[in-house]
């Protein structure tokens, strides 16, 4: 067979659990038989040894649905699982559910439903499950401060009480993460909570600081809130420092030119992983595309003729497979959000990406407050966000061939009264 269908992928994970360590590995082997559809193997070994056979298959309206057949740790039986995974409300939420049975009864082994926010700063996660953990509702908010940094903050409830966790995240380096935070459970007290993970790899050390029932309970939580965010502005300062004293003796022009070219090459391999990543979505949607584009044919009903997404001082991207792909019943609609975030699609702005833009807050206090309150209190001019990419679209429907332009995050809906009539389909092309 072909090499280029096959993948694989090794790692694993270390810990200290009440003053023991322990660890576990894995590997996965990936084949992909035809386009759409991926089947894997997955061996854990360690604590909870299993085998895992699953294979995922990519839908017509953008949904994966994911089966899986698995050994359960410790017992002979095998656990059946389905789930999945699709934008709801116009590509607002991600919604996720998920049920797994166990034989040879199939009597309920877990079940999950989960909501995730797309469009929103921070992401907002809602999930409800039965077996997955001891809390079967979690609320959680993500936030990226900048590519290097980022944070979490969730909330647990379960008939044992709650559980409220905060985490920050750095990136050392290409390859490694360093995370610091504070988990409150009503059954274990105060958990400090330190992470560093390399790759694949993870070692995890939760350090229990405190029982609930012990004199001065918030002030220690207080206490190791701040020393949390101590440790991690340190390490921030201390990665930037290290960044920067390769070139503190330099004069003012050359370190500007490196820091630009050292910003522009971290964009540069970005956007070519988006560009790969798009292409791959790309090969998936292509077959689908091309038996709607047949159907809407025969019926003179919608057909993409070209369409290019483009900005000035960018890349011109030629998307004519993925509206193809959308088309349902000569009619398609995309809603009103950054073409970027959809299949196939990729951020084509060649220029420093919008959260590396020039900021009119420039104070420490000001900038703390910025990061830390997720930009609630920016101003809208202090981020300059550049040119505005436009999508180009010809199409032919009812015999006639258009062409109409919107901006990104401008609604698109074809066939449009606003559109531009070209000429008749049998002479336009």
């Amino acid at each position: 067979g072909d090499d280029s269908k096959w993948s694989t992928t090794i790692g694993g994970s270390t810990h200290v659990r009440n003053g023991q360590a322990g660890g576990s590995g894995s590997i996965s082997v990936g084949y992909t038989p035809v386009q759409g559809t991926d089947m894997s193997v997955d061996v854990d070994v360690g604590e909870n040894p299993k085998v895992s056979l699953s294979t995922t298959r990519v839908l017509l309206s953008q949904t994966l649905v994911t089966t899986s057949v698995s050994t359960l740790p410790g017992s002979d039986k095998l656990a059946l699982s389905l789930s999945s995974h699709r934008p709801l409300f116009r590509n607002k939420v991600r919604g996720t559910w998920a049920i797994g049975l166990s034989s040879p009864d199939f009597s309920l082994h877990y079940g999950l439903l989960q909501f995730t926010s797309l469009q929103t700063t921070p992401r907002y996660t809602a999930k409800l499950n039965i077996g997955v953990d001891h809390f079967p509702l979690r609320l959680s908010a993500d936030h990226d401060f900048s590519r290097t940094h980022s944070g979490q903050l969730s909330y647990g409830w379960g008939p044992k009480g709650i559980e409220l966790s905060g985490i920050l995240t750095r990136v050392l380096s290409k390859y490694c993460k360093f995370s610091v935070g504070i988990k409150h459970a009503a059954t274990k007290g105060l958990t400090w909570l330190l992470r560093i993970q390399r790759g694949q790899l993870t070692f995890s050390i939760p350090i229990s600081i405190s029982s609930i029932t012990s004199t001065g309970y918030h002030f220690k939580c207080l206490y190791m809130t701040f020393l949390s965010l101590l440790i991690d502005e340190a390490i921030g300062d201390l990665v930037s420092e290290t960044t920067s004293s390769l070139v503190v003796e330099e004069d003012d022009d050359v370190k500007e030119n490196k820091d630009a070219l050292r910003r522009e090459e971290t964009h540069l391999a970005e956007m070519n992983k988006a560009r790969s990543d798009a292409q791959q979505q790309v090969a998936l949607m292509k077959g689908p595309a091309e038996m709607k584009r047949e159907t809407e044919e025969k019926k003179d009903g919608l057909v993409i003729l070209r369409a290019t997404y483009e900005v000035e001082g960018g890349d011109s991207l030629d998307v004519s497979t993925q509206l193809q792909f959308w088309v349902s019943n000569s009619r398609l609609a995309l809603p009103a959000t950054a073409f970027c975030n959809l299949l196939g699609f990729y951020e084509i702005r060649q220029s420093v990406p919008a959260e590396e833009l020039k900021r009119v807050a420039t104070s420490g206090w000001r900038m703390a407050l910025s990061r830390y309150t997720f930009g609630l209190f920016d101003s809208p001019s202090d981020i300059n966000r550049g040119p505005v990419p436009t999508l180009t679209v010809r199409y032919k429907h009812s015999g006639a061939v258009y062409e109409i332009c919107v901006p990104d995050e401008d609604p698109l809906s074809l066939p449009s009264p606003l559109a531009l009539k070209i000429g008749d389909s049998r002479f336009v092309k």
